[in-house]
């Protein structure tokens, strides 16, 4: 049995201004390593064995502020990356919809099999970490594993049999917290989008939620 922890990266300037980020390699804001801080104290005790990355500069430097001090090497995988947004990427939504109004309207009508121009849909994304995901349902530890919205929301619908997009429209939030157990035969969900660490101050005052 395995006890995972899915967190998606802090927040950059792209987040913020909502622009398309996809594969492209921008790095946390300082809002965005402030949430990891928070999550970092939040987990401080908690038992990690292993930690798994993307490549990308958001995901690593989250995984690092989150690891602190403690000695377990972070590994990065590509599997882990977010979905690639093609020639999109670097664009904000309402100039994709100047773009290409047809198929802006296609991505949010049937978003999963929808392939932006040069980039990957989420079934692609899907498929890329599948053998990532059953790696993980046979493993054991205590893994943390950091990556993106995109590609936690396939990650999470392969682990809860929600074939094919199917089930509940899942959007998740920098630095929110997911934890599972994995068994090689069962899931059980224990925490979906934990953002309870970005209420808390750290005298202790409750604060408005910052995702």
């Amino acid at each position: 049995m395995s006890v995972v922890y899915l967190v998606r990266h802090g927040e950059t300037e792209w987040n913020r201004i909502m622009r398309i980020q996809g594969q492209s390699d921008v790095e946390l804001s300082e809002r965005g390593r402030d949430q990891a801080r928070r999550l970092a104290r939040r987990m401080e005790r908690w038992r990690i064995d292993r930690a798994l990355t993307s490549d990308l500069a958001r995901a690593q430097e989250t995984a690092r502020i989150v690891l602190g001090e403690r000695e377990v090497p972070l590994e990065t995988d590509p599997r882990l990356r977010e979905r690639h947004f093609g020639e999109w990427e670097g664009l904000t939504r309402e100039e994709v919809l100047a773009r290409d109004e047809a198929a802006y309207h296609r991505w949010g009508e049937d978003p999963w099999p929808f392939r932006p121009p040069g980039g990957e849909s989420l079934e692609d994304v899907s498929q890329r970490a599948a053998s990532l995901v059953e790696e993980l349902r046979a493993g054991d530890g205590h893994v943390l594993v950091v990556s993106h919205g995109g590609t936690l929301q396939t990650m999470l619908r392969h682990l809860l049999g929600w074939a094919g997009g199917g089930g509940p429209q899942i959007i998740l939030f920098n630095t929110g917290l997911t934890i599972l157990r994995l068994w090689p035969d069962r899931v059980r969900l224990e925490r979906l989008n934990d953002i309870g660490h970005l209420e808390i101050h750290p005298d202790g005052q409750v604060s408005q939620k910052q995702a």
